[in-house]
């Protein structure tokens, strides 16, 4: 997959309008000779993470704690106060990045990690104390 600025330095060189348009939406494989060659990525090097089985497992439980809490919050969450709705919602949307960037090894993703659990009494706090 290109990156967005090699995909527009493809499309200012379209002969057309349609072309151009053709270049950001049109299917990968589609390839005019107006374009010239390209390097050809390795498909070898397609998107793949290993993580580690502890980091599974810990995703593993993770995600259905998420999903879990996602399903409370909108099953019964009507009666919260608007700063525990959007303390949730801070959580639930913090989990939604840190966890897959784990599972991918993402540099960051352990930091993140350790903020997004060191958030949870204070979303415990502000669910419990805010009314």
């Amino acid at each position: 997959m290109e990156t967005y600025a090699e995909l527009v330095k493809l499309a200012r060189r379209a002969p057309t309008a349609l072309d151009a348009f053709k270049v950001l939406f049109a299917s990968p494989a589609w390839h005019p000779a107006w374009m010239g060659d390209f390097p050809r990525r390795d498909p070898a090097r397609k998107y793949d993470p290993v993580p580690s089985p502890g980091v599974r497992r810990y995703a593993l439980w993770m995600w259905t704690a998420l999903l879990v809490g996602v399903f409370c919050l909108l099953m019964w969450g009507q009666g919260l106060s608007g700063a525990s709705l959007a303390a949730a919602s801070a959580c639930i949307v913090l989990s939604l990045a840190t966890l897959p960037a784990l599972v991918e090894g993402r540099p960051w993703a352990r930091t993140a990690e350790g903020v997004r659990l060191a958030s949870l009494p204070v979303l415990a706090a502000v669910l419990l104390l805010v009314r």
